[in-house]
């Protein structure tokens, strides 16, 4: 949805406050919510480009934006009037930054090429909290800066190479390749279990932007089964007693007492 504000005036100014824009026309003695409906993405309201010539906050902004051509192809998609619909609202920054999450993985890329601290046996549970990675997401997020322990990185990837180390992941990634490459087999062979094949893929892919696959969430459940299956090859050995033949009990001679 297109919103319009009038020119620049020497008394108007605009505040972002809890996703919302508000807007002043005499100096900040009186504040009105400058948009007509809706709330506006944190990101998209945290630096609102306004030119006094062209007024239009959303769209100046959204040009700003399309400089970065990452994610504009299904910024494309969900704009088309089918996903409009269904959608209500899609916002380019909310797509090209995968609802937020580029931010938090910027800040973890840049902590895996510079920082670098724990990065051999990891740095704990919760360890970007410790190495302070989230606090700036947090505020765009309007989450209280001394309550942001709650938040993850949004990737078991970068959750594990921070927190467990570069030895933990490749432990992990090994784990990961056997499942693979076991399910793989069986559904190039046309195995009943290669069904699981496709949870396989899914699960490599959502551990990427998600910690679906990471400690007590369900994806580690999943996981943790699909790799016990595909590592446990031993089947034990099952005697049907009652198809083989019984040996003959021996037979014993009775003993006379009386010749003692």
């Amino acid at each position: 949805m297109e919103k319009t504000l009038p020119p620049l005036t020497p008394g108007t100014l605009y505040l972002v406050a809890g996703g919302q824009l508000f807007k002043t026309v005499d100096g900040g003695a009186n504040w009105t919510n400058a948009w007509t409906s809706g709330t506006v993405s944190s990101f998209l309201a945290r630096a609102p480009a306004i030119d006094p010539t062209d007024p239009n906050v959303e769209k100046n902004y959204q040009e700003k934006v399309r400089t970065n051509p990452s994610g504009l192809i299904l910024y494309q998609i969900l704009t088309l009037p089918f996903f409009i619909s269904i959608l209500q609202r899609v916002d380019i920054e909310d797509v090209t930054t995968f609802n937020g999450r580029a931010f938090i993985w910027r800040n973890a890329m840049n902590w895996l090429t510079d920082d670098q601290r724990g990065i051999l046996l990891g740095n704990g549970f919760k360890g970007h909290y410790f190495l302070d990675l989230i606090s700036d997401v947090a505020k765009l997020w309007n989450s209280d800066a001394k309550d942001y322990h709650h938040m993850h990185l949004h990737s078991s990837s970068f959750e594990i190479l921070v927190c467990q180390g570069i030895v933990g992941f490749v432990i992990f990634m090994i784990l990961f390749y056997q499942v693979f490459a076991y399910y793989k087999k069986k559904y190039r062979k046309g195995d009943e279990q290669g069904i699981f094949f496709a949870v396989g893929v899914f699960l490599l892919f959502i551990m990427e932007v998600d910690t679906f696959v990471y400690l007590e969430s369900l994806g580690s459940v999943i996981f943790s089964l699909l790799l016990s299956n595909a590592l446990i090859t031993h089947q034990p050995k099952v005697i049907n007693n009652q198809d083989e033949p019984q040996p003959p009990l021996p037979i014993r001679q009775p003993v006379d007492l009386r010749e003692n």
